[in-house]
């Protein structure tokens, strides 16, 4: 038994090496530029052991797209279980949830350039099956936002799924422009911004 054990996971490190490969190359060739024989030079291995796991380039880049799925799926898990019906400590813990986003984002600049900035384009599916996974997750968020304005913590004249959008894609600019300058940005300061926005709005008072 502990044999077979250790076979498994020889093979499960092996895919995970022939994966990881396949993220660089995407990443650095972009989808269609890159081959099969970049992958396995980039994991140094032989053609034959890329095709005991992968029978294409598609199927590789689908593994791709599945390694991020699980890892978002576990962050989206942890987000979701986060309370923010308490509103006592929620700025911290608004805080903390940004900053663990961002860090999540750009612990991996290769696999978060890949999944926003080509597969929607190479997978046709891949889209919809993302949209399903952001839809869970921001769910809670919108809930959360819509129990804030109950308790009269925020506005009630601004759409909770508005504000959702407003704050993903304000992240994602931030993220991917980052990534794309190579550069490592202030999440704590980033952080900063969010929660003074948050806590005052955009617009100065008008004088009376």
């Amino acid at each position: 038994h502990s044999r077979k054990r250790r076979a498994a996971l020889d093979r499960e490190r092996r895919r995970e090496q022939i994966v990881g490969a396949a993220v660089a190359v995407f990443a650095a060739k972009g989808y269609r530029a890159a081959s099969i024989a970049d992958i396995i030079e980039k994991a140094g291995v032989a053609r034959g052991t890329f095709y005991l796991y992968f029978t294409s380039k598609e199927e590789a880049f689908n593994a791709v797209l599945d390694r991020f799925h699980a890892r978002y799926r576990a962050m989206a898990g942890r987000e979701t279980a986060r309370n923010y019906t308490n509103p006592i400590g929620l700025e911290k813990r608004l805080r903390a949830s940004l900053i663990e986003w961002l860090r999540f984002l750009l612990e991996d600049p290769a696999l978060t350039t890949i999944v926003f900035r080509q597969a929607a384009a190479v997978d046709p599916d891949y889209e919809q099956k993302y949209l399903a996974i952001l839809k869970t997750m921001q769910a809670h968020s919108i809930k959360a936002i819509r129990f804030l304005r109950t308790i009269r913590l925020l506005r009630a004249d601004l759409d909770p799924a508005f504000l959702n959008a407003v704050f993903y894609g304000t992240t994602m600019q931030i993220v991917l422009r980052a990534i794309a300058e190579a550069r490592e940005p202030d999440i704590d300061a980033i952080a900063d911004q969010w929660i003074t926005l948050l806590r005052s709005g955009v617009l100065r008072a008008r004088a009376r």
